[in-house]
């Protein structure tokens, strides 16, 4: 996240990742109060997460796919808060 000139955020996100031999997962908590945005039910967020691994062998992975444009919010998956 790049915050907007003259704004800062520090978002106090904890994240835990597991890697193994066929899979990888990752799990984070997001304080949302931080975000200042609006939740409850029936809100829906456009949301993606992506994962970049260059080494010995390139691998892009992405929640919702946005076939090569992932920064289109339009391409995203949702997120709906019950």
């Amino acid at each position: 996240y790049s915050a907007p000139p003259g704004r800062t955020w520090n978002s106090d996100i904890r994240a835990a990742t597991v890697v193994a031999d066929t899979f990888w997962t990752m799990e984070a908590a997001l304080p949302i109060g931080q975000l200042g945005a609006r939740i409850g039910p029936g809100v829906v967020w456009g949301f993606n997460i992506a994962r970049v691994r260059i080494g010995n062998a390139s691998e892009y992975t992405q929640w919702a796919p946005t076939y090569g444009w992932s920064g289109r919010p339009d391409r995203f998956g949702f997120l709906v808060f019950e």
